[in-house]
């Protein structure tokens, strides 16, 4: 996946990226073709594979979006304790919601939760606490229930406020990944 900062690329990411929201807003995941994204996002398919080999890397940019946006918010908020590390996750999956409703609609929750297990070991390598052996199984332990618990609370017809579900997370389940930073 491309991560330069050509100009040039860097557009045809945007407008690939934009292209394959509104491709997943009007159609099921599996009926979005290469050539279908590419019309919708006006770049030919060589600008296409010249940055990402499959559908699946564009999704797993959009995702990786929201935890750039996690990885600022916990970078603007210098040493955060776990109530704000928790909120930041919700606060942000919310905002994202309508993009999490599609993830969610088209049964990609495994791809999401894959990134979020990146996520969370980058946030640690981040944040100084260095790779401790088997952080890949605890990364995977706390992606998994945190990224259900969201799925769920998306689900939920009588969803409870985001605020609600920070405190939730926060003194019900208490997890131990957010605790305060010495």
């Amino acid at each position: 996946m491309y991560r330069g900062k050509n100009p040039k690329a860097l557009l045809t990411i945007r407008l690939i990226l934009q292209g394959f929201m509104e491709e997943l807003q009007n159609k099921a995941y599996e009926d979005i073709s290469i050539t279908g994204l590419c019309q919708r996002a006006d770049v030919s398919r060589q600008a296409f594979y010249n940055i990402f080999q499959t559908k699946e890397e564009v999704l797993r940019r959009c995702i990786d979006r929201i935890f750039e946006d996690i990885r600022m918010k916990r970078t603007e908020n210098g040493n955060v304790d776990s109530r704000e590390s928790i909120y930041i996750f919700v606060e942000t999956f919310y905002r994202y919601r309508d993009f999490m409703e599609l993830i969610i609609q088209n049964h990609l929750e495994k791809i999401l939760t894959e990134e979020f297990v990146f996520a969370i070991s980058g946030l640690a390598e981040q944040e100084g606490e260095g790779m401790e052996p088997f952080m890949d199984y605890q990364a995977a332990f706390y992606a998994g229930g945190l990224t259900q618990v969201l799925i769920h609370w998306m689900n939920d017809e009588n969803r409870i406020s985001p605020e609600e579900l920070i405190e939730l997370l926060h003194h019900e389940i208490g997890l131990p990944y957010f605790s305060e930073r010495k």
